[in-house]
């Protein structure tokens, strides 16, 4: 079993800002960044919908972005691929459809690709571990068998 550490994130409204924010808290200077980048509220008339303008996360993290779809040309095991990452120390954040993930709300009920991100894995148990707002909506940590991960 590995599981990467995750402190509790201080914005857990939208996923993008609670993923970011559980990791960088380790960084040394992510207090004084912190409090100097949730300072800014943007908001879009068109939709209705008010966010922090944050634009530096990637000054705390390394952050590695791979394609789907090179990972599918290149024949690899999606499975394999994600347990080297986390070997590695990386997070693994991507798009999966909750409709196959019990612990979500639109299991078995709707098709909705949503942001998600593994945080570790247990071999013996066939499972990841993941984070996200659960079937009651609220942000929790949970376990996603392989066999669900690959519907």
């Amino acid at each position: 079993m590995v599981k990467l550490k995750l402190n509790t994130p201080p914005v857990k409204g939208y996923l993008h800002h609670a993923y970011l924010l559980s990791i960088a808290q380790e960084h040394p200077c992510f207090n004084e960044w912190f409090y100097s980048n949730y300072i800014q509220l943007r908001y879009f008339p068109k939709n209705n919908w008010l966010n922090f303008h944050i634009l530096y996360y990637y000054l705390l993290l390394d952050v590695q972005t791979i394609s789907y779809n090179l990972i599918r040309i290149n024949h690899i095991d999606i499975i394999d691929f994600i347990i080297n990452f986390i070997n590695q120390g990386y997070y693994v954040w991507l798009y999966i459809d909750e409709y196959y993930d019990p612990n979500r709300i639109s299991y078995n009920n709707k098709n909705l690709i949503h942001e998600n991100m593994i945080y570790g894995y247990n071999i013996t148990a066939k499972c990841f571990y993941t984070v996200g707002f659960d079937r009651k909506r609220i942000y929790s940590y949970n376990e996603l068998n392989f066999s669900d991960f690959m519907n």
